[in-house]
């Protein structure tokens, strides 16, 4: 408490003999302000005062009275108060017969266009977003940022991303950097195969069934398909209406087995092989397992299907409950 008494008399002290005649405003005039530009986030004494750093150790001048700072910041101080951040930076002005005047100071700072930050987000979204030959990619910001100051120096600008979504954009100069957070809409147009008519369920699809159009790919389910060689072998895993994109979620292999149909399979040990005549218990596309009986309709095995009504023994029989 006492300590604290004496320092608040010192300071007190310290005002009069800085406002006295002869000291910062005389005549009644109001005291002239000097301004000061800075480059970092502190400032110290001998920026504060050059003209004072003489009467200074080279400690002393380094001695930081200004912090935190930011980019483009103005802090004005009157005479006393730039005699008060002396005196909690150690260093009595009056006991070192210094000058002092009210001083403006401002943080230097460089402007970052919000169309940088822009565009910043939308290198990031055109390199997470798989885009195929002859597809475009729109890219709305929904809410334009405003200009950014940021520190003076080299700055670098990234993305924030939390994978699948983009969340903004981060500046970076140094030790310092800001963030600002960003909305985007994106849209895929290309081009894609789409239905002419209805489809049924399990129809197969060949080329005059479908027409290359250019539609928006953004909301939909699987790869689109834009070849019509893609279709081959192929049917609709579901009924479609006319107009509906084709996609690969759409399309599955046209069973080359049937459920009940005979298969010759072949099985092999080594160099030695043999074939057995079995019926399919479940339709299958080439390479697919499906099980498979015996004529005795007793013992199943797996089946990979490597043709119409051919196919390979993937495994051991199984009988009946076991």
């Amino acid at each position: 408490m006492i300590r604290r008494m004496i320092f608040l008399l010192s300071c007190s002290l310290l005002l009069v003999s800085v406002l006295r005649p002869g000291g910062a405003a005389q005549g009644g005039r109001e005291p002239a302000v000097r301004r000061i530009q800075v480059i970092g986030k502190a400032v110290t004494v001998r920026e504060l005062l050059p003209a004072a750093t003489e009467a200074l150790t080279a400690e002393e001048a380094d001695r930081v009275v200004i912090r935190s700072l930011r980019p483009g910041e103005k802090r004005a101080l009157s005479a006393g108060e730039v005699a008060l951040a002396l005196l909690q930076a150690g260093i009595d002005p009056a006991a070192r017969g210094l000058s002092l005047q009210a001083v403006s100071v401002e943080r230097a700072a460089q402007v970052v266009p919000s169309e940088a930050i822009v565009q910043a987000g939308v290198e990031e979204i055109e390199r997470m977003v798989s885009m195929r030959p002859g597809d475009e990619l729109e890219v709305t910001v929904l809410i334009p940022p405003k200009p950014m100051l940021a520190p003076v120096g080299e700055l670098t600008l990234e993305a924030v991303v939390r994978r699948p979504a983009l969340r903004g954009v981060s500046g970076r100069v140094g030790k310092e950097g800001f963030r600002c957070t960003l909305r985007y809409r994106v849209r895929v147009v290309g081009p894609v195969l789409v239905t002419r008519r209805p489809v049924r369920r399990h129809e197969a699809l060949s080329a005059e069934m479908v027409a290359l159009e250019k539609r928006e790919l953004t909301a939909l389910r699987g790869t689109p398909i834009a070849a019509v060689e893609e279709l081959a072998g192929k049917r609709a895993a579901r009924g479609a209406a006319a107009g509906s994109p084709v996609t690969s979620d759409w399309l599955e292999l046209v069973p080359a087995v049937a459920k009940g149909d005979s298969i010759l399979a072949v099985t092999r040990v080594g160099a030695v092989s043999a074939c057995a005549r079995l019926v399919a218990a479940a339709a299958g596309a080439v390479g697919e397992l499906i099980p498979a009986r015996g004529i005795d309709g007793k013992s199943e095995v797996m089946v990979r299907v490597t043709g119409p009504g051919r196919g390979e023994i993937a495994s051991g029989p199984k009988r009946g409950g076991q």
